[in-house]
């Protein structure tokens, strides 16, 4: 699949879209040369200078193209990141145990939440795009509603363990 039918997404393709922005996500944590692109099915302007990117880092024409080959080693050199720094994107440091953040609670680790939950929102409708505050808003509490729901945890809109768990699961899943 070339670059020129990546970027009319449908629902044909977006899961190709989204496979190669988790593949180049992953990526730019290894190579600070690759841009971050956000997982979203939408072959976006940043995709593709990601992908220009991976392509001259992997000594290929920088066509922003999508081809066989580069699809190869995309996935090659995908594999050989997760298989040797699986645990170095994982955000699993929760406070303690039997910590628990309420509606209103200030918190670094509120941060970590709110992004896993912007990068969920790019892929499932489910979740909407909580703003940075590091504070257990509405908008976070909706979300952490949610996912508990989906989740089969008890109803609530606070952080424990519990949650926190199956979000990292999630998140990093996407990567």
């Amino acid at each position: 699949m070339n670059g020129s039918d990546l970027s009319r997404p449908t629902t044909s393709n977006s899961q190709y879209i989204i496979q190669l922005q988790q593949y180049l996500r992953a990526l730019s944590y290894e190579y600070k040369e690759i841009p971050t692109p956000v997982v979203n099915g939408i072959f976006d302007a940043q995709t593709e200078e990601a992908l220009k990117m991976f392509q001259t880092l992997s000594g290929l024409e920088p066509t922003g193209t999508a081809d066989p080959l580069t699809w190869e080693l995309l996935r090659k050199q995908y594999l050989l990141v997760q298989d040797s720094n699986s645990l170095l994107y994982l955000f699993d440091a929760f406070p303690a145990s039997d910590y628990v953040f309420v509606s209103g609670d200030s918190h670094p680790s509120i941060y970590s939440v709110q992004h896993a939950f912007q990068t969920l929102s790019g892929i499932y409708d489910n979740f909407t795009e909580p703003e940075f505050t590091g504070v257990l808003d509405a908008a976070t509490e909706e979300n952490i509603s949610e996912l508990r729901t989906v989740s089969l945890l008890p109803k609530g809109t606070h952080i424990d363990r519990d949650l926190w768990n199956i979000l990292v699961l999630l998140h990093n899943s996407i990567r």
